[in-house]
């Protein structure tokens, strides 16, 4: 991140201090896929996290209220949201499994300026949607797509007929179209 988006971001949370919400807006606009992230980082569940992240807005003036404008307001403001996400994993621990799919998200630093966060949630989500099909089509999927392997040689190393191959990789990609259909714009290639 550059110094410029920086100071921004400092600027942004003085203003935010002494009342000003215009700065709200821009502090959301420069902050907002680093917030998310981080809490997908820690909770596998969009809503949860959208939740959590709403929180993390609506205390917005409380956040700015405890800044010390000498420090850096960016790792500031991804210090409260990894303590917020990690406080609600710890609370809801018992209620939910929480594991990555597909995406190691250790290996991403949010202070990475080369992160592509949308693509690492779209890794995440569509990993999911993956991990909820039956486990025989979430082979033949995986083994197809991510292994690169033809449906004859998916038949060979699953002891399955070819045609039994291809009812559940196209059932897999059936399913997985109707459950990330939301995924494609309206005027997108649907095929």
């Amino acid at each position: 991140m550059d110094n410029n988006t920086k100071n921004a971001i400092n600027k942004c949370l003085t203003e935010i201090r002494k009342g000003d919400r215009e700065s709200v807006n821009t502090l959301y606009d420069l902050m907002a896929p680093y917030i998310r992230y981080i809490a997908l980082q820690y909770i596998d569940n969009t809503f949860d996290a959208d939740d959590l992240i709403q929180d993390f807005w609506r205390d917005i003036f409380k956040t700015a209220a405890k800044f010390v404008n000498i420090g850096n307001g960016y790792v500031y403001l991804c210090k409260i949201m990894k303590k917020r996400a990690l406080a609600f994993r710890r609370k809801n621990v018992s209620r939910r499994k929480v594991a990555l799919h597909y995406v190691d998200y250790s290996g991403l630093r949010y202070d990475d300026e080369n992160v592509d966060f949308k693509m690492a949630e779209l890794k995440h989500v569509v990993g999911k949607a993956i991990d909820e099909l039956p486990d025989n089509e979430k082979t033949v999927l995986q083994l197809s797509y991510f292994m690169n392997m033809t449906v004859r040689e998916i038949s060979r190393e699953l002891n399955m007929t070819k045609s039994t191959v291809g009812r559940l990789k196209l059932s897999a990609e059936n399913e997985l179209r109707k459950k990330l259909g939301y995924l494609v714009s309206e005027g997108g290639d649907r095929r």
